[in-house]
Parts: C-alpha cells; structure tokens; sequence
C-alpha cells in the first residue's frame, strides 16, 4: 500500500513539474516577442470577423458578406491609418505564402533579404518561395 501510494505521488509531481516546465517554455516564448511589440507599441492590430446572425443564409453567402464588409473597412480606413496588410495564405497553396500591400514593405523587407533590393512599386503582393514560385507558374502555363 505505500509502494502504491508513494508511486502515486511520483507520478503526480512528475506531472506537475513537466506541465510547469511547458508553462515556463510557453512564457518564454511570448517574451521574446517583447522587442517587436515594443517597436510597435503605436500600431493597430484589427481581424474581421464576420458573426452569422442569418439561419437561413448558405456559407457562400456568408463568405460573401465576410469579404465585403473586410474590403469596406479595409478600403475606408487604408488612406487614413496608412494600413498594413498582412495574410498567411499558406492553407490556400498548400505552402508557405503571404499576401501583403505595398505598406507592408518596410516591415517585410526588414525580415526578408531578398526582398531588399527590389523596387516594389505594386499595390499587392503574394510572397512565396522562389522554387515553389517556379512551380506553381509550371502548373499555369
């Protein structure tokens, strides 16, 4: 009986001690993301999201609505607040993409060395690695 139970015990405090140790790497891992939000402690960061309140509407339609009121707010507020578009689309390619407007560049060619040299003077842009990029344009032609 007390074999069992200081079994028990062990298997308890092993427990904990690892679920800490995930809290503490987790903790870890939102601080170091400090200097970023430091320097952009003056920004906005706004996701739409579209609240179904219709029943009887189909996805396609709520899909629809989602993108018109996202392209309305984004096209009132873009002037203004000199906003930055950034998107993942890597679930829509199946590899990693973003989408980004030309605000964005700063940022990105900060992060991005390749994109350093490049004078981008378009208003959109879709970022993908180049051998996936060769590819996708092979799939097209």
């Amino acid at each position: 009986m007390n074999y069992v139970l200081k079994l028990a015990t062990t298997v308890m405090t092993i427990i904990i001690i690892s679920s800490n140790i995930a809290v503490v790497y987790d903790a870890y891992q939102y601080y170091k993301q400090k200097p970023f939000f430091e320097r952009h402690r003056d920004y906005y960061y706004t996701q739409l999201d579209y609240k179904i309140t219709d029943n009887n509407s189909s996805s396609d339609n709520t899909l629809e609505k989602s993108a018109s009121v996202q392209y309305k707010f984004y096209k009132q507020f873009y002037d203004k607040f000199n906003a930055i578009l950034l998107a993942d689309i890597s679930n829509f390619l199946h590899y990693p993409g973003i989408l980004a407007n030309s605000n964005a560049f700063h940022y990105l060619s900060s992060q991005i060395t390749e994109l350093r040299d490049k004078p981008l003077k378009k208003e959109i842009y879709f970022i993908v690695p180049a051998k996936r990029t060769y590819q996708w344009k092979k799939l097209w032609r």
